[in-house]
C-alpha cells in the first residue's frame, strides 16, 4: 500500500490523484475502491453527520485488501488526542482540521507517519497559515471557510485564489470545498493538484455514496 510520502517522491502525477472522503459503511469504501479513487476518508467528529468511530474505521479497514491510502479527518481535538484516536483507527494519514500551534504539529509527526494539514479558505489566501503548516504536514488540504465552519460546508471557493501557492509551499496540494463531477476538471485544468477530495458531491444522503457520480467525479478529474 503506497503511502502519500512514496507517492511524493515518485515526482509529479501524471493524473490528478482522488480522495473520497465521508466514508461510513464497508460497501461505500469497496465501490470507491473499485471505481478507482486513490484514497478514502473517515470522519473522525462526532458533530458530523458522517461521524465514524476509530473502532468503527479499523474494522473497516481490515477488509479493505486493495492499495488505497485511508485517511481519519479529525478536528477539535489535542495532538494527544488525535494521536489516541489514530493509533485505534489505525489509518496510512490523519487529515487534521484543528488550528494546531506548531508545537502540536510536531508532536502529531514523532507518532504519526502522515499528516495532511487543512487550511481554510475564504476571501483571500492565508499564506503565513500556509507556511506554518507546511512546516509539518506531509501534504496541505485547502477547503471552504464558511461562517465558523472549516471545512466539510460542502461550498466552493475562489480557486484561483491557489494559482500562486507553489510559491508558498512545496507541500503537495489537496483541493477541497464543493467538489462534484460537474466542476472537478475545472479545478483539475486550472490548478493540476496533487488531489482532489470529495465527499457530499457524490452522495445520495450524508454518509451514503452515489456510485455513478463517484465513477463519474474520478473520471472527470482525470480526464486531462
Amino acid at each position: 500500500m503506497k503511502t502519500l510520502a512514496e507517492m511524493k517522491s515518485e515526482g509529479p502525477p501524471k493524473k490528478t490523484r482522488v480522495k473520497i472522503c465521508g466514508i461510513t459503511n464497508i460497501n461505500d469504501a469497496l465501490l470507491c475502491i473499485d471505481e478507482g479513487a486513490d484514497a478514502v476518508g473517515f470522519v473522525n467528529v462526532k458533530s458530523s453527520p458522517r461521524y465514524v468511530r476509530e473502532n468503527d474505521i479499523r474494522d473497516i479497514i481490515l477488509q479493505l485488501q486493495e492499495a488505497v491510502v485511508t485517511v481519519m479527518v479529525s478536528a477539535g481535538k489535542t495532538a494527544k488526542e488525535i494521536v489516541e484516536s489514530w493509533k485505534v483507527a489505525g489509518t496510512d494519514a490523519v487529515q487534521v482540521h484543528s488550528e494546531l500551534s506548531e508545537g502540536e504539529y510536531a508532536k502529531l509527526k514523532d507518532s504519526i507517519p502522515m499528516v495532511i494539514g487543512m487550511v481554510p479558505v475564504s476571501g483571500e489566501l492565508p499564506s503565513e497559515r500556509i507556511k506554518e503548516v507546511s512546516q509539518h504536514a506531509d501534504a496541505i488540504l485547502f477547503d471552504t471557510k464558511v461562517g465558523g465552519k472549516t471545512g466539510g460546508t460542502g461550498k466552493t471557493f475562489d480557486w484561483k485564489l491557489l494559482s500562486d501557492v507553489r510559491k508558498i509551499t512545496d507541500r503537495p496540494v489537496i483541493v477541497a470545498g464543493g467538489l462534484k463531477p460537474s466542476n472537478v476538471s475545472e479545478v483539475v485544468r486550472c490548478l493540476h493538484p496533487f488531489a482532489v477530495d470529495t465527499s457530499s458531491g457524490v452522495e445520495d444522503a450524508p454518509g451514503k455514496k452515489n456510485k455513478m457520480k463517484v465513477r463519474r467525479f474520478i473520471m472527470m478529474a482525470r480526464q486531462e
